[in-house]
């Protein structure tokens, strides 16, 4: 297993099987009434300093590593997919190796967070964090995810876009609803975003913790 850097490493040891509700206490002086994603990634940052707002460089540039909570059953099951980053469209970036999204994902710091029940809670635990490069292999994967997506984001193909595509990456739909809808060329288009697929992430979750 990778080795955490050393102040990282010993900011989310003091917080290991904290619960979400004691770390926002212990950052904002106060319980939150409930807890949400939004919530849970921003107490993850405020904990590990992330002051870094750019979407095109990692979370912590000076590590070059991306931040990523995830969300799992006690039984460690991922729950969700992972979402990566937002889409700008109309779409221009010209090839994966100088992507945005291949710039913020070559190091990712895990960090599990044990669901209570089947919803987020502020008795939500933080479990113990892993790093991971991406390999070759899983590298080529996400190329070729990423060619045959951004393929049609290019064409302006929207309609054919679905979560079916892809063996690792996929995209996603952003909005919750109509009103937060932009518009491409006389389209009506739903605000996307990249994401990991659970059985990819699952299969994270199986080689650093299941063993542990």
């Amino acid at each position: 297993m990778l080795l955490i850097p050393p102040f990282i490493a010993q900011r989310l040891g003091l917080y290991e099987d904290s619960t979400l509700g004691h770390l926002h206490q212990e950052l904002y002086g106060h319980i939150p009434n409930t807890m949400t994603k939004g919530l849970t990634g921003r107490l993850i940052e405020q904990l590990l300093g992330v002051t870094n707002l750019n979407n095109s460089s990692p979370d912590l540039p000076e590590f070059g590593l991306e931040l990523k909570t995830l969300p799992l059953s006690p039984t460690l099951q991922v729950k969700e997919n992972t979402f990566i980053s937002t889409i700008s469209l109309p779409f221009w970036e010209g090839s994966f190796k100088r992507s945005r999204l291949h710039n913020k994902i070559q190091s990712i710091l895990w960090i599990p967070i044990i669901r209570s029940g089947t919803k987020m809670s502020l008795l939500d635990r933080i479990g113990k964090a892993f790093l991971i490069r991406i390999d070759f292999g899983t590298s080529e994967i996400l190329e070729q995810d990423w060619n045959l997506l951004t393929g049609l984001l290019r064409q302006e193909q929207y309609t054919l876009i679905s979560s079916h595509l892809g063996e690792i990456l996929h995209i996603r739909p952003k909005a919750q609803s109509s009103a937060h809808f932009i518009s491409i060329h006389g389209q009506k288009i739903n605000p996307m975003g990249f994401y990991f697929r659970k059985s990819y992430t699952q299969g994270l979750v199986d080689r650093y913790l299941k063993g542990l």
